[in-house]
């Protein structure tokens, strides 16, 4: 009787679900990664034990994030166990050659093995960009041109956005495809349709490369593969790519706009991609730019961020450069701390502030008698925050008045560690007149009175 009343409730409850979809018990529409039906041929003990070893694997329930080719993610327990023994290692284990630099001054900021030529693998897709956004510039080429798939193109294997030979696509397109998926086809088919060949347009790379000044640079195609028949690859130092990215953002600042795409979702042939930079979508201001890997290059990733203005703080952005790593999460684990170290340390501050005192005077003869003294200009400076900026105000001795507004009345300097980094006037904010010749006679009256006083209370 009570299994006929269970089964008869069971019934009621799937109807009424068919007929009411929207009382449905099914509160979140996230993804369950469901456990695999029970293997017949597992004791108990075992079963258990390999789904113990599914959810170390595969549950993301850690409250990390991580990327992975689905995008950004929770850590699982085994990447999390990953990432704790790497945090143990230094930068210079993680990461065999890096640069960060600031991208207005193009002063470099940190730094490890920077002037070492390396392979550069898919970092190389920043000159091949470089190239097509100059042809751009020049009107040789529309980001709205159509560009037909060549055989070449379409056979090639590692990171690509899964082009046909004949397809289609717009020089936009295959940009993006090369800047966010690292596609190797996007790239061979933009040099085959601007200069007819592949090897052509590396000529212009390599001549880019000298007309930037980047004396070890070295290409010998446009996406970064190891040419194992030749023995030969893409190289240049840390140092030159920062200078490279620099100067690439500085012509072409869409690439950022560009690179800090998440993702290409394509409906109309069913594909989808992730951008490839694991920082992108962890660290908040991080926005590109590019990541590479070959077994000669190791893993690569030229990362930019940027921190907005606040207070007396300026818009600051910087470059980081970071080749040569073992593996992914060595990769990530390295670059995050880098750039994390990077952002919070360094920024553009306004010192010298016209709006804040520094100092005052005060005058025997002077109207007003009191006067603050402020720096007459600001300057934009890059600080570090692990050294103190000391302010050393150094009024003049003789004023002679009158002293309109603005008038120097002395010098400021801000030091670091004893150096100066810079040097104005320091100024009152009103003018400071001499004494009406009567209040000039009374002061003089009163401090004769006040002299005689003191006298003769000793």
């Amino acid at each position: 009787m009570k299994n006929r009343i269970k089964k008869s409730l069971s019934l009621l409850l799937a109807f009424g679900v068919l007929l009411f979809p929207q009382f449905s018990f099914a509160q979140s529409t996230d993804p369950v990664i469901s456990p695999p039906p029970p293997d017949p041929l597992l004791t108990p003990e075992e079963a258990a034990a390999k789904e113990q070893k599914r959810i170390y694997e595969e549950v993301r329930d850690q409250d990390y994030l991580v990327p992975t080719a689905k995008g950004v993610q929770q850590a699982t327990r085994k990447e999390m166990d990953q990432i704790h023994k790497l945090q143990e290692k230094t930068n210079y284990q993680l990461i065999g050659h890096y640069v960060v630099g600031d991208y207005t001054s193009g002063e470099i900021l940190m730094f490890h093995r920077p002037d070492d030529v390396i392979g550069l693998a898919s970092t190389t897709k920043l000159m091949t960009i470089y190239v097509v956004l100059d042809e751009i510039e020049k009107g040789n080429l529309g980001f709205k041109d159509p560009v037909v798939i060549g055989k070449t193109a379409a056979s090639l294997t590692g990171s690509t956005y899964e082009t046909k030979e004949t397809d289609i696509f717009t020089v936009e397109e295959l940009i993006h495809a090369g800047l966010i998926i690292s596609g190797n086809d996007a790239m061979v088919a933009l040099a085959e349709h601007i200069s007819g060949s592949e090897g052509a347009f590396v000529d212009k790379m390599n001549q880019k490369a000298q007309d930037l000044g980047l004396t070890h640079a070295h290409f010998i195609n446009v996406h970064g593969l190891t040419n194992y028949g030749k023995n030969d690859y893409n190289k240049m130092t840390a140092r030159e790519l920062f200078q490279l990215t620099r100067h690439l953002i500085q012509d072409h600042p869409v690439v950022l706009e560009i690179a800090s795409r998440r993702s290409i979702q394509e409906e109309g042939r069913e594909f989808i991609s992730y951008n490839t930079n694991p920082l992108l979508g962890i660290v908040p201001e991080v926005d590109g730019l590019k990541t590479g890997y070959t077994n000669a290059a190791g893993r690569c990733l030229v990362a930019t961020s940027f921190k907005g203005a606040s207070e007396n703080k300026q818009d600051t952005r910087l470059i980081g450069v970071f080749m040569n790593s073992p593996d992914n999460m060595s990769r990530y684990v390295g670059t995050r701390r880098i750039m994390e170290e990077a952002i919070g340390r360094f920024r553009y501050e306004s010192i010298a502030l016209p709006e804040k005192p520094v100092s005052e005077i005060q005058l025997e003869e002077g109207v007003p008698r009191e006067n603050a003294l402020y720096p007459k200009e600001s300057k934009l400076y890059l600080a570090d925050n692990t050294k103190e900026i000391t302010v050393e105000a150094i009024p003049d001795k003789e004023i002679q008045l009158p002293k309109e507004a603005g008038e120097s009345l002395g010098t400021v300097r801000y030091l670091i560690d004893g150096e100066e980094i810079y040097k104005t006037d320091l100024v009152a904010h009103q003018t400071i007149r001499e004494p009406n010749p009567i209040l000039r006679f009374i002061d003089v009256v009163g401090r004769a009175f006040r002299n005689i006083e003191a006298i003769v209370e000793k």
